[in-house]
């Protein structure tokens, strides 16, 4: 059989989709229910059984998208859930068991979540804390978490990473820490208007979630990062500097008409001499 057809029933079968869940899984940090760490004592809601349902809810999606003959990462980020009840989901981002997996365990922590989208939706490195950082928010000076944040980072040394990690987190604060759309926070509206400049497509300013997110998974600094982050995953170690013409080669087919195939930039990476030689 030609290596080429050999390679292309490896890439339809059951085995590669299921190691492609388990990348998905691991990218976006998706805990098991019984890790999912909200306290009942504040959400009520938030029973074992929830947990299950909210997980398999987002497997059940991802696994839908991935399925597909050709299955692309939009279909992923940017595709509403079947099930959402309403009007305010786009992509594996707003599904509870993404959501809630970083929340909690008392509130939505809005800068956990900008953290995670900071380093592993977008790949910018962030440095520690200052060590004499007062890291816990206030309890006054704001109704809502995300005047508390603003009020806890506003230092000028806390800014060179909360200008990142806020607008990640601001943008999702319409979600509570079960992935519920609300538009109050403890009985004060919700804020989530963002600017983010450094797009290379230029300025983003927005007050709606779902916009957010469109434009951020359509642009070219997160699809470089989910490129390295699928490399990191398949190769089992970070990219070194000999790996940056693949590195490139994946991008472009991956990027190429916006097309974001993921079997295309599986086959890119499987086919080149630094796969078959990693050790």
């Amino acid at each position: 059989m030609p290596a080429a057809d050999a390679l292309e029933r490896v890439l339809a079968s059951t085995q590669a989709r299921e190691k492609l869940m388990r990348f998905f899984v691991a990218w976006l940090e998706i805990r098991e229910a019984d890790e999912l760490t909200l306290s009942p004592a504040v959400f009520p809601e938030f029973t074992p059984a929830f947990a299950a349902a909210a997980r398999a809810e987002t497997l059940a999606f991802l696994q839908a998208a991935l399925s597909k003959s050709t299955p692309t990462l939009k279909d992923i980020t940017q595709a509403v859930p079947a099930n959402a009840p309403d009007a305010h989901r786009l992509g594996v981002f707003t599904t509870a068991a993404t959501i809630a997996s970083h929340s909690g365990p008392t509130t939505t922590r809005l800068v956990k979540r900008g953290v995670f989208f900071t380093r592993k939706v977008m790949c910018i490195d962030l440095g520690n804390p200052p060590p004499d950082a007062n890291t816990t928010l206030p309890t006054d000076g704001g109704a809502t978490e995300r005047e508390r944040v603003e009020t806890a980072t506003t230092p000028a040394r806390c800014q060179g990473c909360h200008a990142y990690i806020n607008p990640f987190g601001f943008m999702q604060e319409n979600y509570d820490a079960l992935g519920r759309w609300r538009t109050t926070d403890d009985g004060a509206p919700i804020d989530a208007h963002v600017k983010i400049p450094w797009l290379d497509e230029g300025p983003l300013e927005t007050s709606s979630p779902t916009e957010a997110f469109k434009a951020i998974t359509s642009s070219a600094r997160f699809k470089q990062c989910f490129v390295k982050q699928l490399f990191r995953f398949y190769l089992g170690r970070d990219e070194q500097p000999g790996d940056a013409a693949l590195m490139r080669d994946m991008f472009f087919w991956f990027a190429h008409d916006d097309e974001q195939d993921l079997l295309k930039l599986l086959r890119t990476l499987s086919t080149s001499p630094r796969f078959s030689t990693r050790t």
